[in-house]
């Protein structure tokens, strides 16, 4: 099907921009500024300028005759997307599923609140330059808790952190009462963590809390939290190492054994493969993904950011056995313009996410009229004694009901009846932001309609060209019999082109053919440098791209041509002069001719069966525009 699409591409580069829509509602201005009325469809001047100006890169002069050739290529634009609509192919279901795809990638981009996004970024950067070492106490309570249960737990905090402002140590209180699972091992010591390694709440709240002091408690999914932080350090950024690891912790001999052989000179790679318990790093000499504070176990980076590069480590332990590390190079922070786009990927995929669809809401208040129905929401703690049918609140009359509620409580209940209620409300008026986009948004607006149209054109050609091509195989050998003139072959040259690495070597190979040796056995006789000798045999016409540049039409061994680093010359068997094309040597071109062709005859009849009227006191206007300077 490809070559049936020939004409499409061609097509648009006549069109160029013609695709690219303008936003309906720009154009709206009083009747004397239509410059055309194609069946009953008003077009104004804004509209066509608007595009023409589209093509300003490719434009040198805009002069009348330049005018008429636009307008007419625009007029043809726009009777073929009225006979597709008049076919219905705008409303089968293969292209408004596709259209209903395309809206939903495009759409993404236009559902965050740039500034939003944008802060949280630099946010992240502010705080990837440091790594914050912390001790953590939690009392777990989860999502949707009711509020006795709250008050209790956020009563038994306040309660221990009390002890520790009394006195008592941190780790103390912590061991005792913390419900984090890791406190045993670690006394609630949480090691040194940055940007990104926690929760955004729990990140945020240490990143806010001044060193050597106790947060107040504060809320995430997992409960609540206080936090002690023990010291906050300019970040070492990331490693990259590799390391052997024995998982039994009383291999103390095996372990020493090895350090003693890499010591002496022995492959830290081969010795990985041969020992290391690790069999996703061992197969790769050792190596593991870098990292950053926080990824790994505190003794593991302690050891790992404390050497140099090319250092190997002595033995040391972990809870997972016995390792040896080597420290293949250090990755220092990159520039906040470096990391930029990471950044704003990474904030719109964590928690902090819900800040980003939160000021979103909170910016469509002031863009939608959300009228709240006050008397419903009073009684929204008890949904089953309120009808079903009861309007909540309506976004530009738009009414959003009980029911509705409840069929996202079933899906997002996470906080408080009003919590959640709040959430609906910006949940909807983002849902009724997505559905209605196009008439909020020009730029969104027109991205659309330049698919919805080139789509639509896509359609048509389908139909009226690409498959009518295909199968009117009588019609397309009625073409070429009419215009069998127009195909024929331009002067050719049978033979071989050669190309060698260097000047010496062509003008060996040229004695070499000169003393009657056959093309066939240049390889072999060349063997040194065979890999770079390039040998291809045809018949090449002239403008071939692989005949060098100035080819000398002519019978025997060319001379050498030099051409992009390497030496060319050809052996010419036999000159080919203008010869007519057969039916099948011409398909390609003829293809597109046909193509063209069947186009003009559509075009021919939809201006015969279609109104077109031009304005032409508009269309005087829009010349004398470009004629004079404005």
């Amino acid at each position: 099907m490809i070559v049936f699409k020939v004409y499409f591409l061609s097509y648009f580069r006549k069109l160029l921009t013609l695709i690219l829509v303008v936003v309906f509602n720009q154009f709206t201005k009083a009747q004397n500024n239509v410059l055309l009325t194609i069946d009953n469809q008003n077009i104004t001047v804004d509209e066509f300028e608007y595009i023409f100006n589209k093509n300003s890169d490719v434009i040198t002069v805009k002069n009348q005759e330049e005018i008429n050739t636009y307008l007419d290529l625009f007029i043809n634009f726009k009777l073929k997307l009225i006979d597709a609509r008049k076919m219905g192919l705008d409303t089968s279901k293969s292209y408004q599923s596709e259209l209903t795809k395309y809206r939903a990638q495009l759409i993404e981009p236009f559902l965050k609140d740039e500034q939003a996004v944008e802060f949280l970024a630099k946010e992240a950067y502010s705080r990837l330059k440091y790594d914050i070492n912390a001790s953590h106490l939690l009392f777990q309570l989860p999502l949707g808790s009711s509020p006795t249960d709250t008050l209790a737990t956020y009563t038994q905090i306040i309660e221990v952190r009390n002890k520790i402002l009394d006195g008592t140590s941190f780790e103390t209180v912590a061991t005792a009462y913390s419900q984090d699972p890791s406190v045993t091992e670690n006394n609630g010591n949480l090691g040194y963590f940055t940007a990104f390694n926690m929760v955004y709440p729990f990140e945020t709240a240490c990143y806010n809390t001044t060193v050597g002091t106790i947060s107040k408690p504060f809320r995430t999914r997992f409960g609540y939290h206080i936090v002690k932080i023990n010291d906050k350090r300019p970040t070492k950024g990331e490693v990259e190492v590799a390391h052997i690891m024995l998982k039994n912790t009383d291999e103390a001999s095996t372990v020493d054994e090895i350090y003693q052989k890499l010591m002496n000179g022995a492959s830290f790679e081969t010795l990985a493969k041969q020992y290391s318990a690790d069999q996703n790093s061992a197969q790769n000499g050792g190596k593991i993904s870098r990292f950053g504070s926080g990824k790994l176990v505190k003794e593991f980076e302690d050891v790992a950011f404390n050497l140099n590069e090319g250092q190997i480590s002595k033995p040391f332990k972990t809870v997972y056995g016995w390792h040896i590390v080597k420290l293949i190079k250090k990755h220092p922070l990159l520039n906040y313009q470096e990391m930029e786009q990471e950044l704003k990927i990474k904030v719109q995929h964590d928690e902090r996410s819900e800040i980003i669809t939160k000021s979103l809401a909170k910016k469509l208040k002031s863009t939608y009229k959300l009228v709240k129905n006050k008397d419903v929401i009073s009684k929204i703690t008890d949904l089953s004694a309120l009808n079903p049918d009861q309007v909540l609140f309506s976004i530009n009359k738009q009414n959003i009901t009980v029911k509705q509620f409840q069929t996202y409580l079933n899906q997002h209940r996470n906080n408080t009846i009003y919590d959640n209620y709040n959430d609906f409300i910006d949940f909807q008026l983002i849902e009724y932001h997505k559905n209605n986009l196009e008439k909020v948004n020009p730029q969104f607006a027109a991205v659309m309609k330049e698919y919805e149209e080139g789509l639509l054109l896509f359609e048509i050609l389908q139909h009226k060209i690409w498959n009518q091509s295909e199968k009117d195989t009588l019609g397309l050998k009625k073409y070429f019999n009419k215009h069998q003139h127009e195909y024929y072959w331009e002067k050719r040259v049978k033979g071989t082109i050669m190309s060698s690495p260097d000047e010496a070597t062509a003008k060996s190979i040229i004695q070499f053919l000169m003393e009657g040796n056959s093309i066939e056995n240049i390889k072999k006789s060349f063997t040194k440098y065979s890999e770079n000798i390039e040998i291809k045999s045809g018949i090449f016409e002239q403008e071939s791209l692989l005949l060098p540049k100035s080819f000398d039409f002519m019978e025997g061994i060319s001379k050498i041509y030099p051409e992009n680093g390497k030496q060319k010359f050809v052996i010419v068997d036999e000159i080919l002069n203008t010869t007519p094309m057969t039916f099948e040597e011409a398909k390609g071109k003829l293809m597109n001719d046909f193509q063209q062709y069947l186009d003009q005859q559509w075009i021919e009849g939809l201006r015969k069966t279609i109104k077109v009227k031009i304005n032409k006191s508009a269309f005087n206007k829009l010349i004398s525009n470009y004629q004079q300077p404005k």
